[in-house]
């Protein structure tokens, strides 16, 4: 599935359990990974979280299957 498609399906599914919601826009995430941390050897979820040295711990169930 391309990107364009993928923030497409995820925009139905936001909206599908916020009907109210309106956002002003939709941000490609894995675009701004990309440039916000060039030369990684991944950028799945899970490769982010370990690269930025995040937190996890207060998360409930943390990152699902992302890794």
């Amino acid at each position: 599935m391309d990107r364009g498609a993928q923030r497409a399906v995820d925009y139905w599914a936001l909206r599908s359990h916020l009907p109210a919601w309106e956002p002003a826009g939709v941000l490609d995430t894995l675009r701004l990974a990309r440039a916000a941390r060039t030369g990684l050897a991944s950028y799945r979820l899970g490769s982010l979280v370990d690269e930025m040295r995040l937190d996890m711990g207060g998360i409930p169930d943390g990152l699902h299957g992302a890794r």
